[in-house]
């Protein structure tokens, strides 16, 4: 639903409507599955989009540009069609390639999750829910992208879930639309919002074993 069209969505009498989300969420999660110091440190020390656009890619005010490079290069995408695409958005090619070395444990990891995939033929996300190979042999680049994308996404998606039920037994919400990674609910008090966000960051912390810190906030849900 665009956020144009998203005032149709209004709260009932003396109550009020609240739209809370995960902090780049995906990153957290690639975070704590690789392990890897310097993703952990972006993740940590703020809006990790802009951190990187800033400090690594010169890219200052950016954002957009950085999360899309960051995320075509963490599921997959080619390092000289990554270094070309960076260019492109206003990256100078030496300081492109210099950023996209940073990650080398996310790199093992990623391979870890590849040759688990070509070995085993399935990948699981951290609570276990599988995906199945239907091939067989080397693995595609195609291939290789979905088995990360599997792990990463399909534990975002269980980690919201649980995110949602313990969300659904605080006092004063009702639940409206989860979205993604999102949630617009209800409520009347006005600290519940906070209760929220609390829940999704404790939820996320507990899930990735304490490898990093949940981050949700409170966002808008629809254009003045």
């Amino acid at each position: 639903m665009p956020k144009k069209y998203r005032t149709i969505v209004a709260a009932r009498e003396g109550a009020k409507l609240c739209y809370v989300d995960f902090d780049q969420y995906e990153v957290g999660i690639m975070a704590a599955l690789s392990e890897d110091p310097e993703l952990a440190t972006l993740y940590g020390a703020g809006d990790m989009y802009d951190l990187f656009a800033t400090t690594h890619l010169g890219l200052a005010g950016n954002r957009k540009a950085a999360k899309q490079l960051f995320l075509s290069y963490a599921y997959g995408m080619s390092r000289k069609a990554l270094i070309d695409a960076a260019v492109s958005l206003g990256a100078d090619r030496e300081r492109a390639k210099t950023a996209f070395r940073l990650f080398s444990k996310y790199e093992e990891w990623k391979r870890t999750v590849w040759t688990a995939f070509q070995r085993e033929g399935r990948v699981a996300t951290v609570q276990g829910n599988h995906y199945n190979r239907n091939g067989n042999g080397q693995l595609s680049a195609k291939e290789q992208r979905s088995a990360v994308s599997q792990v990463v996404q399909g534990t975002a998606s269980l980690i919201f879930k649980k995110a949602l039920l313990e969300v659904g037994d605080l006092e004063d919400v009702t639940i409206v639309l989860p979205m993604h990674d999102a949630l617009l609910f209800e409520h009347r008090l006005s600290d519940t919002p906070a209760k929220v966000v609390a829940a999704f960051e404790k939820v996320m912390t507990a899930q990735l074993q304490g490898r990093v810190h949940g981050k949700a906030s409170v966002g808008q849900f629809a254009l003045d």
